[in-house]
Order: structure tokens, then C-alpha cells, then sequence
């Protein structure tokens, strides 16, 4: 009896607690912290109310915050701490008044939310009292205004939390990811013997619900197999409401995509389809890229394997290897050739020479000029020289001063990458004997050794024994998502930025190779974004996780009423534009079924709509020229032809 009235007594205080609502009873005691004399008397406390504590008498305050508040019914943990004082920190009354001055100054530090949100103003810290707003992204929780309450945030630390969905408990079913942040897609499977009443794929939406309902998987009488769900795929022939055993169907894959396996399926046992393929991403060639080449002809968007283009060189460059290149089985170009630049001779350069005839702006391997020396010098070789297939003039001859009597020097021989110092002077056209003269490098190019003197004796000069190289600039430096081209690193050459595929270079692609270094700075290879997908009237969105979609990222859509017309699945591509047009939802409907020579339909409706299927019963005298059910096709017609439907049976004389 006493256990009796002991439950009853328990019922009855849980109903009076639960009739209070969320208020608080009294303050939490503390055995070094007292409650501040204000909050003594006070015995009913609202939700979001506050009380403040003191340290007790001999103790002084360390750390935390005065504040505890009223939270769902409950105090909420006191973070002051206060250590016992030692005779030195003088007496209880003015410790006391030491820490309710230093709460005055308490300050609360700038929110921090993380790459989920933004808070709405710059500042640090935050005085007592100060409001900051908090701006959640899209499927975060947490957005509104915050008050700093002495050192801590009020109502509660701000922060943004993932929008959540209710875990998904399916009888019958189980379910494939289990997470149930929003975005998150989950996909319900029914167990053998049941079938999915209701969507199979659900999105949880930014308002914490899942779209569309939650299905059911309920019993069936007799082994039917539901549509059968290929990845990247859809059905070709065969398409019913539902599948008995034996059936079949035949399945095709998306534009992108290659089967494997077989095409055509089978409902099996258990209402499983048998051997279900797969559609897997065809094996492409990404788009050719040649330095300092082009493509010829045979130019398209996608390369199969098999597939060929011819390439060419631009102007100045010579193609190495076969004009033919074919996009191998393993996606990549097989035998690609190179453009080299063609092989030419600058102007020959004599000293106290020029040329006579056969001047041109290039020269090629065999090509031909002939020379002569200025007035006052002998040409020692002979006056035809040809461009060498290396690109170097073969036996240039020489243009000798001749012998003065008074043994003085003509003018200052000229170097190809050295000149004279500036004390000398390039007009003068005679030098005494044992005249000395000085060179350096030209710009672009380095001293490499010998001496940098000259000297007129016996009426000629003596050979200059200085070496000039052109100028390294060794590396440009590392790109991310990239690589750089080099057709040398020394002056005048240059280095080209080149970006792997889905990235676009941003900036000057090429450098120089100059006197100082590599010109400019690196193109950078920022990724390919394509805009938002379209919406389409009537469609939900899948698999879009981006406000700007990166390239390769693809959506897909689904009717939630009506035929999808188009492309289920789009994705983005290397140009920043999507792969197809946006589809559309139709609702498709076709006209009453009649049949010639047809007595009896099974699946009567008042509207038809794709996919909706009617069995037919020909007259007496008439058969069925193919099965007896015909489905309400895309373009709103009967499939087979309801005409040719019932024919004459034959009758046997």
C-alpha cells in the first residue's frame, strides 16, 4: 500500500514540475561561492534570467564569469573559480568590493563560427552589454542576435550547427548513409517479399525535413521486381508498371557513359533483377595540346578511342613525327609529335665585310650569299658561304686590314655578343701601332673567361680571347594545378604556362628570359566554375553541393509530377558551361484507348499518362497481333499502334 501511494505521490509532482513550464527553483549552492545578496529573497526564476556570485569571505576570485542562468529548466554551470586568500590580500570587505569592480570591465571575445557563418561586425571584443548578429550559411542553424552578458554570450554561445533531419526508421528496409545533416541523400532498399511504396532516394531540406515523404515497404502477393536503377542509365525497351518473374527489359546508359555487362535484364526470384550492369564513364582523350602546334582537321568535344586528328605546326616551327595522332584505349594520345622550331642562319655577320647578293630575311639549310670586304681589307676564303642543316654558316671567310706601311690597325673588329667599353670609340677608323683596346659583353650575355684586350701589331689586330655565353635564368618557379613549358633557360628564351584540364591559366601565359631574369610574374590556373544549374518548373535537384559548380561536378533532376524531357544528368565541363540543356517536366497524356475489333480493357482510368498501361481483349474472330497491353508512349500516342492491334484470325477450310 505504501509503494501505492508512493507512485501516486510521484505522479502528482511530476505533473505540478511539468505544468511550470521551463522556469528554474533556486540558485545552486557553492561552498567557496555565495549567491549575491539581491538574489537571496527571490525564489521563481523565467527562462533566460541570470543571477551573479560572489567569492566567499576569505576567498578571491581567478577566473570565469559571475553569471549562471536559467536554461530549460535548469541552472546552467558556474564558471567563476576563487582560490583561498592568504593574510596579505587584507580583508573579506574589500575583496568583495575588489571583484564587483573588475566585473564591470568583463568584455566577451569575438564569436567565432568558423567557414559556417559570419559575424556581422569587425570588431575583437565586445563590451557588457553589446549586441553582435550572427549570419548562418544556407543549412546552418544559429543565425539571430547575441548580448554580451560580463565575459559570456547570452542566450548562449553563438555558433552555427548543421540543420538536422530525423533519423529514418524503416520497417521492412534499411537505409544506405545514415547521416542526417542537410544535403545528406539516402537511399531506402526494401527487404526480399516487400515493395517500396514512395520514393527510393531522399534529400534532407534546409528546413530539417526530408523531401519528398518518407516511403513504406510494404508486402507484396507474388515475386514482382520493381524499376530496375542503373547509375547513369535508363531503360531502352521493356518498360512496364511492374514486373513478374521472367520479365525482361533491355538497359542503355547515358551520353558520356559505356555499358558493362549485359543489356538486357531478367526479374528474378525474390524480386531481384538479375545480372544488372553497370554504366561506367567512357574511356575519352582529353583535348589535344601541342606547343607551338594546332589541330588540322577532325576537331570535336570528346575523343573516343580510335578517334583521329591531324595536327600541323604554326608559322617557324617544323612538325617531328607523324601529322596523324589517334586517342588511344587508355585515354591518352598515342604518339604525339612535336613542333621544333625550324632550323634557319641569322645574317652572316663579317667583320669589315657585307653581303653582295643573295640577301634575304631568313636563311635555310643550303640556301646561299655572297660577300665582299669593305675598301681596305683582303678577303681571305672564299666569297660564296651556304646555311649548314645546324644553322651555322659553313667557311664564312675573313676581311683582313691591309698592312699599312707605318704598321697602324684599320678600325676595331667587331664580335658578335661583345663590343667596345665606352672609352673607346667605334667610329674611329685607324690605331697606331701597339694601340690597346678593351671589350665586355654584350647585354644578355655573361663573361665566360679570357682576357678582354686587343692589341695592333704588325699592322693587325690580335685575336680577342674574351668568351661571352648568353645569361641562365634557371627555374620560373612552381605552379599549382599546372606546369611550365621551357624552350630553354637562357636569354631570350621562353616558359609557358600550361593548365591541367579543368583549370584556366589567369594572366600572361608566357615569359622571356631577359638580362635580369624571367620577365613578369606566373599566369595562375584557377579552377573552371560553371554557373548555378538552372531550375526547371516541376523538378526537384539532386547532387548540387555548390552555389559555383567546379568542373566535372554533375546534377541531376527528377519530375515530381509528369515525364522528364531531356537530359536526366548534366555536367560541368572543362569551358565552364554545362554539358546539355536544362529538361523539362511535361505532363503527358493520351486520349482514350480504342481499339478496332477490341471488346475489353483492363486498367480503366479517366486520365492516361505516360507509362500508363492497359491490357486489351480482341473480339471473337480477332487475335492480338502482339501482346495484349499497350502503353501511353512520350509523344502522348498509344504503343503498338491500336489499329494493327486486333487482326482477322485465320480460319482453317
Amino acid at each position: 500500500m505504501a509503494n501505492v501511494w508512493g507512485n501516486i505521490l510521484v505522479l502528482v509532482f511530476a505533473h505540478f514540475v511539468g505544468s511550470e513550464g521551463n522556469q528554474c527553483g533556486e540558485p545552486t549552492e557553492y561552498p567557496d561561492r555565495r549567491l549575491d545578496d539581491k538574489y537571496r529573497h527571490m525564489s521563481d526564476f523565467k527562462p533566460d534570467d541570470s543571477v551573479e556570485y560572489n567569492c566567499a569571505p576569505g576567498y578571491r576570485r581567478t577566473d570565469g564569469s559571475r553569471m549562471s542562468f536559467c536554461e530549460e529548466g535548469r541552472w546552467t554551470p558556474l564558471d567563476l573559480t576563487c582560490e583561498k586568500m592568504s593574510s596579505s590580500h587584507g580583508t573579506n570587505r574589500r575583496f568583495s568590493r575588489q571583484v564587483r569592480v573588475s566585473s564591470k570591465h568583463a568584455t566577451c571575445s569575438r564569436p567565432l563560427v568558423g567557414n559556417y557563418g559570419t559575424v556581422n561586425d569587425l570588431k575583437s571584443n565586445f563590451k557588457h552589454g553589446e549586441q553582435v548578429s550572427i549570419t548562418c550559411r544556407t543549412g546552418f542553424n544559429g543565425s539571430g542576435l547575441y548580448r554580451c552578458v560580463h565575459n559570456t554570450w547570452h542566450p548562449r554561445k553563438p555558433k552555427c550547427d548543421w540543420v538536422k533531419c530525423p533519423v529514418i526508421e524503416i520497417i521492412n528496409g534499411h537505409i544506405k548513409n545514415r547521416r542526417v545533416r542537410y544535403n545528406t541523400i539516402v537511399d531506402i532498399h526494401c527487404k526480399p517479399g516487400f515493395n517500396l511504396r514512395g520514393a527510393q532516394r531522399l534529400q534532407c531540406g534546409v528546413n530539417g525535413s526530408w523531401m519528398p515523404d518518407v516511403p513504406t515497404c510494404e508486402p507484396v502477393s507474388g515475386v514482382t521486381c520493381s524499376s530496375p536503377a542503373v547509375a547513369h542509365g535508363g531503360i531502352k525497351s521493356g518498360a512496364k508498371p511492374y514486373y513478374k518473374l521472367g520479365d525482361t527489359v533491355t538497359i542503355r546508359c547515358s551520353e558520356g557513359f559505356g555499358l558493362i555487362g549485359s543489356s538486357q535484364i531478367t526479374c528474378g526470384q525474390y524480386g531481384k533483377w538479375q545480372r544488372l550492369p553497370e554504366c561506367r564513364p567512357e574511356v575519352r582523350c582529353s583535348a589535344l595540346l601541342m606547343m607551338n602546334g594546332k589541330i588540322q582537321s577532325g576537331e570535336k568535344p570528346h575523343y573516343k578511342p580510335r578517334d583521329t586528328v591531324t595536327v600541323s605546326c604554326t608559322e617557324g616551327y617544323d612538325l617531328i613525327g607523324s601529322p596523324q595522332v589517334t586517342c588511344g584505349p587508355d585515354g591518352q594520345w598515342q604518339r604525339l609529335p612535336e613542333c621544333r622550331p625550324e632550323v634557319k642562319c641569322s645574317a652572316p655577320v663579317m667583320m669589315n665585310g657585307k653581303i653582295q647578293s643573295g640577301e634575304k630575311p631568313h636563311y635555310k639549310p643550303r640556301d646561299t650569299v655572297t660577300v665582299s670586304c669593305t675598301e681596305g681589307y683582303d678577303l681571305i676564303g672564299s666569297s660564296q658561304v651556304t646555311c649548314g642543316p645546324d644553322g651555322q654558316w659553313q667557311r664564312l671567310p675573313e676581311c683582313r686590314f691591309k698592312v699599312s706601311p707605318t704598321g697602324n690597325c684599320g678600325p676595331a673588329p667587331f664580335y658578335p655578343h661583345a663590343h667596345l667599353r665606352d672609352e673607346y670609340s667605334p667610329e674611329q677608323k685607324e690605331h697606331t701601332a701597339e694601340a690597346r683596346l678593351r671589350y665586355k659583353c654584350t647585354i644578355g650575355h655573361r663573361w665566360a673567361g679570357g682576357k678582354d684586350s686587343i692589341y695592333c701589331r704588325n699592322g693587325e689586330w690580335t685575336d680577342l680571347q674574351m668568351r661571352c655565353e648568353p645569361k641562365r635564368c634557371g627555374s620560373a618557379g612552381e605552379i599549382s594545378n599546372g606546369h611550365i613549358e621551357y624552350s630553354g633557360v637562357s636569354f631570350g628564351d621562353t616558359a609557358t604556362v600550361v593548365c591541367d584540364e579543368g583549370y584556366e591559366g589567369i594572366g600572361r601565359p608566357v615569359r622571356y628570359c631577359r638580362d635580369g631574369g624571367w620577365d613578369g610574374r606566373n599566369a595562375e590556373c584557377e579552377p573552371v566554375y560553371c554557373p548555378p544549374p538552372p531550375l526547371v518548373n516541376n523538378a526537384d535537384m539532386f547532387d548540387l553541393t555548390y552555389d559555383q559548380v567546379p568542373f566535372g561536378n554533375m546534377v541531376s533532376y527528377r519530375c515530381r509530377t509528369g515525364t522528364l524531357i531531356g537530359a536526366r544528368e548534366m555536367h560541368c565541363t572543362k569551358n565552364g558551361t554545362w554539358s546539355a540543356p536544362p529538361p523539362e517536366c511535361r505532363d503527358i497524356v493520351c486520349p482514350v484507348p480504342r481499339v478496332p475489333h477490341g471488346s475489353g480493357m483492363m486498367g480503366y482510368r479517366s486520365v492516361y499518362r505516360f507509362g500508363d498501361t492497359v491490357r486489351i481483349t480482341c473480339n471473337p474472330g480477332f487475335r492480338l497481333s502482339e501482346e495484349n497491353y499497350v502503353k501511353c508512349g512520350i509523344d502522348g500516342e498509344w504503343t503498338p499502334d491500336l489499329s494493327k492491334l486486333c487482326l482477322a484470325s485465320r480460319v482453317a477450310y
